[in-house]
């Protein structure tokens, strides 16, 4: 027994290279976490409704972009394993490969925001206390949808690279991009929003300016520094010089890809359905809703980086043919990520209290609801932790039909199902039917725990092809 609690933790050498990826990632997505929470602060002491309409807006977006960061992960699983074999005419494939998938997405979703938006608005507004209400949260949400879509373009440049950059453990770069846009989204939104020094009082357009402008600024950072030094970035070295992409890796991509890109879009969209039926119990409960998710993104930043750091080591050293060392690093990296969690969920547990109470516009109950739906994710969030270290876990092996039906197949037969059995038909209070909802992820982390254990994951892709 002994041994086997041992076999679970690492030397001070193993946890510094696990943190060298993952703080990088923790900090910049925990400062964009951060400059979000007063964005929605700001929108929110400016109009409450305006706060729903652009949380609704966020939601539907939120969708998109995990397609998009999901669909570029299926070449990523090879770049990593590359990059361990030291592969660099494979890793520019596979960046070429990212590049057609971006501009794919790209052409799908404008046709789809521009053509049909309002039932995509209207699923969220299905119980508004007045039909007033409706028209007004309505109206914000749509005039947010279509200033976003100035952003697509640079997020998908920016993730194509920042991705490839992770894949090969090097998280500086688009970390430091990453604090720079954060920079820029705060400032402009501190005096747009509310028209500070002068500016004009621009409410949800100056929200929209300020996440459009620092995508871009986001996005020239990473492209022209990852250009500049193109001797440590070695790959990107003549990567324009096609978009071809040889077959054979694109039908292995896809066929290893389809899978997860599936997965990601049927995963997002099940929160966002999961969204749209507790939003069925009222604007209170969506205001609620958009307050905890916001606050709660801060402490999901911990499970998200130390999964990027998973799918990095365990991919580079299946890359490298060191199969037993991904095995043992895996279930280190799992103990890590779960206890780290656990802090977390304290953390989060001890300010839910005082936190929503910065919203001073917004009714009490809906502060009230946030706080309780806080504690339910503080409650959760180890169990959260184990799963997503699992996801990547087999992911990073290419392992993406089981990851397929461990993630977005739970939750719609799982999760979904029992919430609109909650939702529909008793009189649940809302926060038990959350809580409820939520454990149901435990179920996830019993199969989890066997899939890793049965290493069906444990295989060299790089191995397999030569390009």
């Amino acid at each position: 027994m002994q041994h086997k609690l041992k076999s679970l933790f690492g030397t001070k050498e193993f946890y510094k290279r696990v943190l060298l990826i993952a703080l990088p990632v923790m900090l910049q997505q925990g400062i964009t976490s951060f400059v979000s929470l007063l964005d929605n602060i700001m929108v929110g002491n400016y109009d409450d409704l305006a706060m729903t309409g652009v949380g609704v807006t966020n939601q539907i977006y939120f969708v998109l972009q995990i397609v998009i960061i999901g669909g570029l992960a299926a070449s990523g699983i090879f770049l990593a394993q590359y990059f361990g074999a030291k592969n660099d005419e494979g890793m520019r494939n596979c960046f070429r490969f990212k590049i057609q998938y971006g501009l794919i997405v790209l052409v799908i979703s404008t046709i789809l925001l521009t053509t049909q938006y309002e039932f995509f608005i209207d699923c969220f507004l299905t119980n508004p206390a007045t039909e007033e209400e409706k028209i007004i949260i309505f109206s914000y949400a749509k005039d947010y949808l279509f200033y976003m879509l100035a952003g697509i373009i640079p997020f998908i440049i920016t993730q194509i690279y920042a991705s490839s950059l992770r894949e090969i453990g090097d998280a500086k770069l688009p970390f430091i991009s990453g604090v720079a846009a954060v920079g820029v989204n705060f400032i402009i939104n501190y005096l747009l929003i509310e028209g500070h020094f002068g500016c004009p009082r621009l409410g949800v357009l100056g929200a929209a300016l300020g996440t459009i402008s620092a995508r871009i600024v986001e996005c020239l950072i990473i492209v022209i520094v990852t250009h500049i030094k193109i001797k440590k970035y070695s790959f990107i070295k003549g990567v324009y010089k096609t978009i071809w992409v040889p077959i054979e890796l694109q039908n292995r991509i896809v066929i290893k890809g389809a899978p997860l890109v599936l997965n990601e879009f049927m995963w997002s969209l099940g929160m966002t359905v999961l969204m749209i039926l507790y939003s069925k119990r009222g604007t209170d409960v969506l205001q609620a809703m958009n307050i905890s998710s916001t606050i709660t993104n801060l402490f999901f930043i911990v499970f998200n980086a130390l999964a990027t750091a998973i799918s990095i080591i365990v991919g580079q050293s299946l890359g490298a043919g060191k199969l037993n060392e991904a095995y043992d690093g895996a279930k280190k990296l799992l103990a890590f990520a779960v206890i780290v969690c656990f802090i977390a969920g304290i953390i989060l547990a001890s300010i839910s209290y005082f936190v929503p109470m910065i919203y001073k516009d917004v009714p009490r109950n809906s502060q009230l609801l946030a706080t309780y739906f806080m504690l339910v994710v503080a409650l959760c969030i180890p169990i959260f932790g184990f799963n997503s270290g699992c996801f990547f876990t087999l992911r990073a092996g290419g392992v993406t039909v089981v990851t397929f039906l461990f993630d977005s197949f739970y939750v719609w037969v799982i999760c979904i199902p029992a919430t609109v059995l909650f939702v529909n038909f008793t009189m649940m209070n809302i926060v038990l039917l959350y809580l409820l909802v939520q454990l149901l992820d435990f179920g996830k982390s019993i199969i989890g725990f066997f899939m890793i254990k049965s290493k069906v994951w444990v295989k060299n892709l790089a191995e397999q092809q030569k390009v």
